[in-house]
């Protein structure tokens, strides 16, 4: 057998043997390395590991060229030339399409990196149509990407998965519904479907049976076709449905399950939920599913005038029992409030994301409200982070959430246009304060607070920063203080933030930052992302 590890000649002549005899070395098998030891098998799996995704075809030729065994291993392991994309030219298309024999083929068509039109791409792949099992085509510049003869005129009779993404950067393709497969159903193979901002025709494929379904932005697609489509996919394990149906349409009668336990969907398998959609749409999926060992839930959609507990109805009680499991031993609680959106989370398996234009602080304390009542008191000791963006003084919200949940980490964030706003907030935290009734006492907000971050304007915001940090740890230690005793920093991240040609020249205020490091007791200081230590 041929090896990457022929003994040198000089080798030969060190040890001594005369020309007869090197001769006759020459003829004899060469030696072998101990990577030749490994079995073809082992060799193949080792370096189909190691190619890229994005160019395995053409990282294959350049391993070829290694000696003539690996050359002779590779092109003869069809299950090596199993992946093409669009990124690697017409040579290691068709090459690659000439090695891989009767393998199955995962087929990548990727706009932004196309070496090849997609026509082109497709009429060579149609050869090979049969052992298409993966088939994914992405655009992200709003130029159609599929049709009803591209990427082929009839279905894949193999085909496992089907995406069909365009960005969110890029213009809908068209307003007509594209009829992919000549109008052919998609096979009885077909388990993994993900569809995002592309116009497919879902009703002609027929999808049934699936594990996996993403619709994205398919406002086209009838409310009853999705039902009938879960109806026939009962072994679904991973659901994604954002912006389906369109919001100015009324919902369809027929697609609405009687209230009987038999006219609902029962997805044993699912474990996965993703929901994204205006309350209507949301109510009517939610109370049509049924799901008894859902893991992860995770609903989102715009809430403007009325609470996020329009989503939820007396018909979502089973939803109650299924995030009540999910929620049960949480290890923190996530809160993200922007201008005009927020973002709920308990654990990385429970969350609700709502825009709103500006943001209503008050469904924040309505959403919290339901879940205390639905999921259990043990949330308000869960230990949370709470980030703000671009949020006005609420002083009322702020104690309320102070009152009702036990944050640990609060930022004060900015960005390229604004900086954090510790002018508003920190005021609060540096004495004890009264809100609500005249006769209520002072009361320390936040007083489990241990990380702090925040962006600033200007030096004098560290000033301020660095009194607020030193009128609590004053009041740690003082019995006389009402209610609970503020507890010390452990972290404190700083940084000068918003439009960078206002903030690039400005000083540090190193002073500030002194007082900071010498009353926070030994809490780790970290300015601009570097721990800052007083020189």
């Amino acid at each position: 057998m041929l090896s990457c590890n022929p003994i040198p000649v000089t080798q030969v002549k060190e040890m001594g043997i005369d020309k007869d005899s090197e001769d006759a070395v020459k003829k004899l098998p060469p030696k072998r390395g101990p990577i030749d030891l490994l079995p073809e098998e082992i060799l193949i799996n080792i370096i189909r590991l190691s190619i890229k995704s994005e160019t395995p075809v053409l990282d294959l030729v350049k391993i070829t060229a290694v000696c003539r065994r690996w050359k002779w291993i590779l092109e003869g392991a069809p299950k090596l030339w199993t992946s093409i994309t669009a990124a690697e030219g017409l040579g290691a298309l068709r090459k690659a399409l000439r090695l891989v024999q009767d393998a199955p083929l995962d087929v990548k068509f990727q706009k932004s990196t196309s070496k090849v039109d997609i026509e082109t791409f497709f009429r060579e792949m149609t050869s090979k149509i049969s052992q298409w099992k993966a088939l994914i085509v992405e655009s992200n510049d709003g130029s159609p990407v599929v049709s009803s003869t591209c990427p082929a005129p009839t279905a894949p009779p193999r085909l496992e998965l089907l995406h069909i993404i365009c960005s969110y950067n890029s213009p809908p393709q068209t307003n007509r519904e594209i009829a992919l497969f000549g109008r052919e159903p998609a096979p009885a193979s077909l388990r993994d479907v993900r569809l995002e901002r592309a116009p497919v025709a879902v009703t002609s494929l027929q999808f049934s049976g699936l594990t996996s379904l993403v619709l994205v932005n398919q406002a086209h697609i009838p409310q009853g076709e999705l039902i009938r489509i879960l109806k026939e996919s009962p072994a679904l394990e991973q659901l994604r449905l954002s912006w389906w149906g369109d919001p100015a349409s009324p919902l369809e009668e027929s697609a609405h399950p009687a209230t009987s336990h038999d006219a609902s969907i029962c997805l044993t398998s699912l474990r996965s939920l993703v929901i994204e959609s205006d309350p209507p749409h949301v109510r009517l999926l939610l109370s049509t599913l049924r799901f008894p060992n859902l893991e992860t839930f995770h609903l989102g959609g715009v809430v403007q005038r009325s609470p996020v507990s329009d989503y939820f109805t007396i018909d979502t009680g089973h939803l109650v029992q299924a995030c009540r499991r999910i929620t049960l031993s949480p290890g923190q609680i996530r809160i993200i409030v922007e201008e005009v959106s927020c973002v709920a989370s308990i654990s990385h398996s429970f969350s609700i994301r709502w825009a709103a234009f500006p943001i209503h602080l008050d469904r924040i304390r309505e959403l919290f409200e339901w879940l205390f009542t639905h999921l259990g008191e043990h949330l308000k000791g869960i230990p949370t982070t709470l980030s703000l963006r671009g949020c006005a003084n609420h002083l009322p919200w702020i104690e309320w959430v102070s009152s009702n949940l036990k944050v640990t980490s609060l930022t004060l964030h900015g960005d390229r246009s604004h900086a954090g706003d510790p002018n508003t907030v920190v005021p609060l935290l540096s004495n004890p304060v009264s809100v609500g009734l005249a006769t209520a006492l002072p009361q320390w907000l936040f007083p489990y607070l241990e990380v702090f971050s925040s962006t600033c304007a200007t030096p004098m915001d560290v000033t301020i920063i660095a009194g607020m940090i030193q009128e609590r740890h004053l009041a740690i230690g003082n019995q006389d203080m009402p209610g609970i005793i503020p507890k010390p920093f452990r972290k404190i991240r700083l940084a000068y933030g918003g439009p960078m040609a206002l903030v690039k020249d400005l000083r540090i205020n190193e002073e500030a930052l002194k007082t900071i490091k010498r009353e926070s007791r030994g809490a780790e200081v970290y300015w601009a992302g570097a721990e800052w230590t007083s020189t």
